[in-house]
């Protein structure tokens, strides 16, 4: 009896390896989310949606920063960073000046892969704000975005639109070398990093 008990729990995990291996319908270690968010895309097709007959395209002013923003790196790490008061730089921008956020490394918080939900719920769900709608920002190194919790920020927020506001966009200079030096351990300098930016674009 016992050795035809082993001989069954042989055959099943032997089942479940095949069924792994050949992308079946169990949920396996290391799996990929199947979930693809294309920047360019989805702002394409939301400019289409919000142009006239006429060719006037009415769209509202873009925003770079909100309360409670999230960063997707190259290797889908999810990082966090949010801003109790307004700032001067959360507003409106047209896309040409670089803005600065005077981020530091030490306010970017890397959030363990597959707690980035509940980080969420505990983080801007459950945090009281005076705003009446909370602005969630999501900036990726990427525009090709694959990974679950973008899936769910978009359900969440599409079934309370009232509370919550999404946007998504391509991370910033200033957010991507803010994270190169965290990594990295180096010192970061806001004030010589802005000013290193201008010196560029004016060049």
């Amino acid at each position: 009896m016992l050795k035809k008990i082993n001989d069954l729990r042989i055959r099943f995990y032997l089942l479940f390896l095949l069924i792994c291996s050949s992308g079946g319908i169990l949920s396996c270690h290391n799996r990929e989310s199947r979930f693809i968010y294309i920047i360019s895309k989805e702002d394409s097709i939301y400019k289409t949606l919000h142009t006239r007959p006429d060719g006037v395209v009415l769209l509202p002013p873009d925003v770079r920063f909100g309360q409670y923003n999230f960063i997707i790196d190259s290797v889908n790490n999810v990082y966090f960073y949010s801003f109790q008061e307004p700032i001067s730089t959360a507003g409106v921008f047209d896309g040409k000046e670089d803005e600065f956020a005077y981020l530091m490394p030490n306010h970017l918080f890397m959030i363990p892969k597959s707690l980035e939900i509940d980080f969420f719920k505990k983080n801007v769900v459950l945090q009281n704000s005076s705003e009446k709608i909370k602005i969630i920002n999501v900036a990726s190194f990427s525009d090709t975005i694959k990974t679950d919790f973008i899936k769910f920020l978009k359900e969440f927020q599409s079934h309370d639109s009232m509370k919550y506001a999404l946007k998504i966009r391509r991370a910033l200079p200033e957010e991507r070398k803010v994270i190169k030096f965290k990594l990295e351990g180096r010192r970061y300098n806001p004030t010589y990093a802005k000013k290193d930016s201008i010196h560029r674009h004016t060049q």
